[in-house]
């Protein structure tokens, strides 16, 4: 009799040390390193075809500047940033390339007030290059007042900005 109660309790405490295992797998489980994805996705098919059906995301916005001058990255430096430029001198639109896909295609289109078209040019960013930049147009012979910029890729706007042209000796100087 002894040897079966001997038994019984040696079963218990085992059991009692598996249940303590269990509960200390289940919150180590949420520390667990991550899996990378090609080890997880490795095997299962229907996870791999989902993921290859899914659309590519492409920005809504991009983040853009405009300014006077560019720094060596290309983004405009701050104290020069502005919105209103006189007719004739230069200034630069920077874009932000982290904000595109990789690869992406972008258009600028410099318009009006009524928004006709003055100019546009397209530009893809290089691997590495944190802004891409636009120069301004001629403005030489742009009157004075209201115009903007659209910027977009594929066809997606990602953003516009307004600005103004002055000329010397009218409004503004």
């Amino acid at each position: 009799m002894s040897t079966k109660l001997l038994a019984m309790a040696m079963v218990a405490l085992l059991f009692s040390s598996c249940q303590r295992e269990r509960k200390q797998d289940a919150s180590s489980s949420d520390v667990a390193p991550p899996v990378s994805s090609a080890r997880a996705t490795a095997g299962n098919e229907e996870t791999q075809g989902a993921a290859a059906a899914r659309p590519e995301l492409r920005p809504q916005s991009a983040s853009i500047e405009l300014g006077y001058s560019a720094n060596e990255a290309g983004a405009v430096i701050e104290g020069v940033k502005s919105r209103r430029f006189l007719a004739g001198l230069s200034f630069v639109l920077a874009i932000r390339t982290a904000d595109l896909g990789e690869g992406a295609m972008v258009s600028v289109r410099w318009k009006d007030a009524n928004g006709q078209e003055l100019a546009a040019e397209t530009k893809r960013p290089s691997m590495g290059q944190a802004f891409l930049d636009f120069a301004n147009p001629d403005t030489t012979q742009w009157a004075a007042g209201s115009y903007r910029v659209e910027v977009e890729s594929a066809g997606n706007p990602l953003g516009k900005i307004e600005f103004e042209v002055f000329r010397t000796g009218g409004s503004g100087g």
